[in-house]
């Protein structure tokens, strides 16, 4: 069954830490980011029933380090998809809702920006019966599926889709703090098109990738890989 693109506004396909599965510094990513302007309206990915509402990010739900968010369960024929990092919900426990119909507003999620994208909607597919999310640590939850084919499938179709000439398309060539040279995908959407005016593009985007690079890991061919880059070398379109 196909889905309704979850959200009424331009989206920007996630970089490596957003991704389903993306290894972070104390866990596993179990979902994916779907990085929107704040008060962009997330809505019903199908037809379900909100089976819970929880405290999703913050200080209420034991993360003090971003803002405070909630996180819908909605169960429905692909078992339970979460609307994640939203505020100022439509809905309630019990609510029936129809695919397209609105569920919440995404909200700034981080306390502090780093470069990074702050406001997002993190989406995740559980099998039927979930009710609350739990923690990827080393193992897969059995609960949990990978949602990006099919949500991939329903952003293309959508108003708007503006294709994948975003990060997920792009490679930076640094210069690491040991004097080696690594290709590394970069870590952040910086409006690249075939068209697009490759100079000026890297050049603003050159000025703070170092310390982006420095912060975040990548898992590059199976391996997880932490670049310190001390300069900016040059940007690439994928060749894998």
């Amino acid at each position: 069954m196909s889905w309704v693109f979850p959200l009424m506004g331009p989206t920007r396909w996630p970089d490596a830490p957003g991704r389903f599965g993306a290894r972070r510094r104390y866990d596993v990513h179990t979902g994916i980011d779907l990085y929107v302007e704040e008060g962009t309206v997330a809505i019903a990915a199908e037809d379900g029933v909100v089976v819970a509402i929880e405290d999703f990010t913050g200080p209420s739900a034991g993360t003090p380090w971003w803002n405070d968010t909630k996180g819908v369960y909605v169960e429905g024929p692909s078992g339970v998809l979460v609307y994640g990092e939203v505020d100022n919900l439509w809905v309630r426990l019990g609510n029936v809702v129809k695919a397209g119909s609105p569920i919440g507003v995404v909200k700034r999620v981080l306390l502090e920006d780093k470069g990074r994208p702050c406001s997002m909607l993190h989406f995740e597919q559980h099998v039927p019966g979930t009710r609350t999310g739990l923690a990827w640590q080393t193992t897969q939850p059995r609960s949990l599926r990978d949602p990006t084919n099919q949500l991939k499938e329903s952003w293309a179709s959508s108003e708007y889709y503006a294709g994948e000439a975003c990060v997920t398309n792009l490679e930076v060539k640094v210069r690491e703090t040991n004097g080696l040279e690594t290709w590394v995908e970069a870590p952040m959407h910086v409006g690249w098109s075939p068209s697009g005016d490759m100079a000026e593009q890297i050049s603003g985007y050159a000025k703070s990738c170092a310390h982006r690079l420095d912060t975040y890991g990548y898992l590059i061919d199976g391996r997880l890989l932490r670049v310190h880059a001390t300069e900016i070398l040059g940007v690439r379109q994928r060749v894998r």
